[in-house]
């Protein structure tokens, strides 16, 4: 593919593997698969998720720290006297 070589890019590089990527990228800083089934084109969210869902679970261990500073910060704030909020 012309485009890899000029970039310099490895050679057998698919256009393929430089979308996968993409959404592997899109996934990992958290966008909403909706939005990457439509940067894809893909015509449902099921192939969307049935294609990179297998990506999604490494980002439930985040997603639960996450929840849980909320809760932890939310704790903090109630334990406050009154005249501290």
């Amino acid at each position: 593919m012309p485009a890899v070589k000029k970039a310099g890019l490895r050679e057998g590089l698919r256009l393929h593997d430089l979308r996968h990527t993409c959404a592997s990228l899109l996934i990992q800083l958290g966008a909403h698969p909706k939005v990457i089934q439509e940067w894809l084109g893909h015509r449902s969210i099921t192939v969307t998720m049935d294609v990179y869902g297998h990506l999604y679970p490494s980002l439930a261990e985040a997603l639960a720290e996450r929840l849980d500073d909320v809760f932890s910060k939310a704790r903090s704030v109630s334990r406050r006297p009154r005249w501290c909020r």
